[in-house]
C-alpha cells in the first residue's frame, strides 16, 4: 500500500510527519519514527502532544468515534425486538464485525485511559470533514499551504525553527521524508483525498539532492563569524534562521556542515564553527549548547579583567569548568576524548578558528584547521591537536604567570586574546584561494558580526572597553576587505552578505541573562525590509549552488581579487 503524500502534514512543534485516516483507522494517528510509521492512540496523543494542530485532530477523533457510538446505540434502540431461537430476551440483537466498534491498535493500550466525554459542539459528520492541514482546520478555495513557512512571515519566526521534542513522543527522524516521498501542497478546494491508493505508474516526486562539496563545480559558500571574547548569540542566531530557511527552500533538511565549504571564527564564534561544521551539530543543539558554555566563558574572562586591579587579590574562580564543559560536549558527539581536529570524513566540511599564541610577551595569531592547507600564516601548534583542545583554546582566558612576575607577562599557550583578529574574513578569503589553489571560483560570502552597542555603565569598565576595542577592530577588518576586493564584488563573482545585529545597547554582557531580549532584538533586525531582501537573496544564491544551478551572471571575465595573499 501506499500513502497518498497530500494527506501527510508536518508538525514543527512535534518535529515530525503524520497522517489521520478517519475510514481506515479511525482511532489512532500514525506518526513517522525512526524513519518508520508507527502509530498512536488519538488519545495518547490529545494528553501528550504540546501541537495545537494535532490536539485538534485528536480531539475530534475521539469526538468523531463518541458520536459513531452513539449513532449506533440509537439505531440499535429503534430496532424492532428480534427473537432468536433459544431466547428469552425480547432486545437480543446479534452484531456482525461490520457494526462493533472499531477496535484500539493492539500495539497501543487504552485501559488505563479516562474515556474522554462526549463533545456534542464538535461533532462534525466524516463526510464534511476536510483534511487537516498545518496552522489551520480547512483550506480556503484558491489557498494552499506549503510544508514550510517562510522564516521572514513574522519578526517571531525568524529564529524560533528548531524542532521541539516531546519528552513523551520521542520522534528520532524528525527530518526524513515517510515513505512515498514528502508531502505535497494541501488541495487548493480542501477535499480529503484518500490516503491509500493503487501505486502510481511513476516514482514519488523527491527533493533534489544536495550536491557534495567536492563536485559543485566553480561556486564556494563561506560562512565568516565575528567574535568578541564574550559577545555571539545573535550570531547563532542567525546562522539558525539561514540555515533553515535554506531547508525551507530546499524543501528538505540540509545540515550546517553540507551546506558551507569554509566555516571561520574567533573566540566564542570559534566555538561555534568547531560545533556546526566539525561536530556536525544542528544549529538549535549549537545555539543550546552556546549558551551554556558562555556562561562559563564570562565568568572567566570577568574574573581575568577584575584582575587588572593588581592592589586585591585575584577573583576565585574554577579552572577545570569551562575545560570540563568543552571535554563534555566534544564526548558527547565524538564518543572520545582524542579525536584529533583534522576531520578526514567524507564530505567534512572545512573548519578554520583563530586563537592566540601567548609566548613571553610575543602575541601571535595562530590559524587552527580541521583541513591541511599550503598556506603558511600564523603561528605553529601542534597537528595532532584535538578538538577539545581546539575549542578551548579559542576561549581561554590569558592567565597571569604565579608568584612576583603576575601582571608582568602571561602564561604561554593558545588563548582568547583577540590581535587584531576578531573579524576572520580576510583570513576566510584567504584560506579559500590556497584551499582551492587559486581557482577561478565564484563565492557566496556570509559575514556575521557579534553585534554594536555596548553602553553598560554597570560593567567592569576594563571588560567593556575591551569588548569595545574588539568590536572596532572588526569594522576596521571589514572596511578593509570591502575595498581590496571591489573587483570581486563589481564583476559579481563575490556574492557578500554582511549582518550585523545593531541597537544591543543595554544589553549586559552576559548573555544568559539576556537570552529573550537578544532573540527580540536579533528577529526586529531581521525583519526590516532592507535585511530582509538581503537575506533571501543569500537564501536563493545558497540553494542555487545546492541544486547544482549553473553559476550566476557575472560581468566581465577578469578574475579580481587573485592577488591576495597571506
Amino acid at each position: 500500500m501506499r500513502i497518498d503524500p497530500s494527506s501527510i502534514r508536518y508538525s514543527h512543534v512535534e518535529g515530525t510527519h503524520y497522517f489521520f485516516d478517519p475510514v481506515v483507522c479511525p482511532t489512532t494517528i500514525q506518526f513517522v519514527l525512526s524513519g518508520e510509521w508507527k502509530p498512536h492512540d488519538v488519545r495518547f496523543v490529545l494528553e501528550n502532544t504540546h501541537d495545537p494542530d494535532l490536539r485538534r485532530v485528536a480531539e475530534d477523533a475521539i469526538a468523531n468515534l463518541t458520536n459513531s457510538r452513539d449513532r449506533r446505540a440509537s439505531t440499535v434502540r429503534r430496532r424492532s425486538p428480534t427473537a432468536t431461537t433459544g431466547s428469552t430476551s425480547p432486545t437480543a440483537t446479534t452484531y456482525s464485525r461490520d457494526d462493533r466498534t472499531p477496535r484500539l491498535s493492539p500495539t497501543l493500550s487504552t485501559s488505563t485511559r479516562t474515556p474522554v466525554p462526549r463533545r456534542r459542539s464538535r461533532s462534525r459528520t466524516r463526510e464534511t470533514r476536510s483534511t487537516y492541514s498545518s496552522g489551520r482546520r480547512t483550506a480556503s478555495p484558491g489557498t494552499s499551504s506549503s510544508r514550510y513557512t517562510s522564516p521572514s512571515a513574522t519578526a517571531s519566526s525568524v529564529v524560533s525553527r528548531s524542532p521541539r521534542l516531546s519528552p513523551r513522543l520521542p520522534y528520532t527522524s524528525p527530518y526524513g521524508y515517510p515513505p512515498g516521498g514528502p508531502p505535497a501542497p494541501h488541495h487548493p478546494h480542501g477535499v480529503p483525498a484518500p490516503v491509500y491508493v493503487v501505486p502510481a505508474p511513476h516514482p514519488p516526486i523527491q527533493a533534489p539532492p544536495v550536491v557534495s562539496h567536492a563536485t559543485r563545480g566553480h561556486a564556494k559558500i563561506l560562512l565568516s563569524m565575528d567574535g568578541d571574547g564574550i559577545r555571539g548569540l545573535s550570531t547563532a542566531l542567525i546562522v539558525e534562521s539561514l540555515v533553515d530557511a535554506v531547508c525551507r527552500q530546499m524543501d528538505r533538511h540540509v545540515e550546517p556542515y553540507e551546506i558551507f565549504d569554509i566555516i571561520g571564527g574567533v573566540s566564542t564564534s570559534g566555538l561555534l564553527a568547531v560545533m556546526i561544521g566539525r561536530l556536525r551539530m544542528r544549529t538549535h543543539e549549537a545555539r543550546d549548547a552556546y549558551i551554556e558554555i558562555s556562561k562559563l566563558v564570562f565568568r572567566e574572562k570577568w574574573s581575568f579583567y577584575a584582575a587588572h586591579d593588581f592592589v586585591h587579590a585575584v577573583p576565585p574562580a574554577d579552572d577545570h569548568a569551562l575545560e570540563n564543559a568543552v571535554q563534555d560536549l566534544v564526548l558527547a558527539r565524538s564518543y572520545t576524548f582524542d579525536e584529533t581536529f583534522l576531520d578526514v570524513r567524507h564530505g567534512a566540511t572545512n573548519v578554520f578558528i583563530i586563537s592566540t599564541s601567548v609566548d613571553l610577551g610575543h602575541n601571535q595569531p595562530a590559524i587552527i584547521r580541521s583541513y591541511p592547507s599550503r598556506r603558511n600564516a600564523g603561528a605553529e601548534y601542534d597537528p595532532n591537536i584535538t578538538t577539545s583542545q581546539a575549542i578551548f583554546s579559542t576561549l581561554k582566558t590569558p592567565k597571569y604567570t604565579a608568584g612576583a612576575e603576575r601582571g608582568r607577562y602571561l602564561a604561554p599557550g593558545l588563548v582568547d586574546l583577540g590581535t587584531s583578529k576578531n573579524n576572520p574574513i580576510r583570513d576566510m578569503y584567504f584560506e579559500t584561494r590556497k584551499l582551492y589553489s587559486y581557482g577561478h571560483d565564484a563565492v557566496i560570502l556570509i559575514s556575521i558580526g557579534t553585534g554594536t552597542g555596548t553602553h553598560l555603565p554597570n560593567e567592569l569598565r576594563d571588560m567593556c572597553d575591551a569588548v569595545k576595542q574588539r568590536v572596532a577592530d572588526a569594522e576596521k577588518t571589514r572596511e578593509k576587505f570591502e575595498k581590496d576586493q571591489t573587483v570581486m564584488l563589481e564583476s559579481g563573482w563575490m556574492k557578500y552578505f554582511r549582518f550585523n545585529v545593531d541597537g544591543l545597547d543595554g544589553v549586559p554582557l552576559e548573555e544568559a541573562r539576556a537570552v529573550e531580549d537578544i532573540k527580540g532584538r536579533t528577529m526586529a533586525y531581521l525583519a526590516r525590509p532592507e535585511v530582509y531582501a538581503r537575506f533571501w537573496e543569500a537564501v536563493e544564491l545558497i540553494c542555487g549552488v545546492l541544486r547544482g544551478d549553473p553559476v550566476w551572471q557575472v560581468q566581465g571575465e577578469e578574475e579580481g581579487g587573485s592577488q591576495a595573499g597571506g
